[in-house]
């Protein structure tokens, strides 16, 4: 017996009135709409804020942005 089938031999074994399988939608994550924060430097632009974290902070993102 050959291993390669034709698509006609491949379709052949399919029950008739059978169902595809599908796959559930892409779901996206989103964030928070408000995040209370109550540590000084709330009043900081947003393109500031890196000042703000720590150097533990900073791995810790590192390791999050690594993360597969």
């Amino acid at each position: 017996m050959s291993a390669v089938l034709s698509l006609g031999e491949a379709l052949s074994d399919l029950r008739p009135g059978g169902g595809l399988p599908t796959e559930s939608p892409l779901a996206r994550a989103s964030f928070p709409e408000t995040v209370s924060i109550d540590e000084p430097g709330d009043n900081v632009p947003n393109h500031l804020l890196p000042v703000l974290l720590k150097p533990a902070d900073k791995r810790m993102l590192d390791c999050l942005s690594d993360w597969p």
